[in-house]
């Protein structure tokens, strides 16, 4: 695991909500109204407008789509897991506070340093580097 891959855990998560939205939207089912011009059945046969309405079919499409972002959220919840995975197996607790609170939660390393009672931002950032060299 490399901070790249880490750093993206946040970016996951979003594509993960977007993902669900396009889904979700994708299999509601949209109707469309339109009105056409028809000649009355009986004499005189003027001419009479009919509404019509109904579901709109391009079930195949949808169906393809919808197993091109199910496959999308897939990799990417298996990705999040392979990073809480892995935040999980670090076995210093500091470390793994640090890991969590920074990749995971997005918090600043200001931020991070504080929760240890700490004023400089350099404590947990130097928690992180050491970790990985």
């Amino acid at each position: 695991m490399n901070r790249k891959k880490l750093q993206n855990y946040r970016d996951l998560c979003k594509e993960i909500e977007r993902l669900e939205n396009r889904i979700n939207r994708l299999n509601n089912v949209s109707y469309v109204r339109d009105t056409v011009d028809a000649s009355n059945p009986n004499f005189p046969y003027e001419r009479i407008r009919i509404h019509i309405a109904g579901a709109e079919d391009n079930m195949s499409h949808k169906v393809k789509l919808n197993k091109i972002l199910e496959k999308r959220k897939a990799q990417a919840e298996k990705q999040k897991i392979e990073i809480e995975e892995f935040i999980a197996s670090i076995k210093e607790a500091r470390v793994r506070i640090v890991f969590e609170d920074r990749f995971i939660h997005g918090m600043s390393w200001i931020e991070i340093s504080k929760k240890f009672g700490r004023l400089d931002e350099s404590y947990a950032r130097k928690i992180c580097e050491r970790f990985f060299e």
